[in-house]
């Protein structure tokens, strides 16, 4: 087997609309599904930009949740 069809069994296996049923966040979900959008419109750039800034508010919300999980008044 080639690599390239190696590669597009990988890829079939991983659909990135199934796993965003897997994301708790309403935001976080809806934010990937605009990169996804933006993805799927050839509108790369814009992609890039929302999944990073997706990735950053993803971080603090898991961070602020953390903090109040474990009521550390240092966090």
């Amino acid at each position: 087997m080639s690599i390239l069809k190696e590669e597009e069994k990988v890829m079939q296996e991983f659909v990135l609309e199934e796993q965003i049923e897997n994301v708790i966040n309403k935001k976080t979900k809806k934010y990937l599904m605009e990169v996804i959008s933006s993805y799927n419109n050839g509108n790369y750039r814009a992609a890039v930009v929302v999944l990073y800034t997706t990735v950053i508010y993803d971080l603090l919300q898991k961070l602020v949740a953390l903090k109040e999980i474990y009521n550390d008044k240092g966090a």
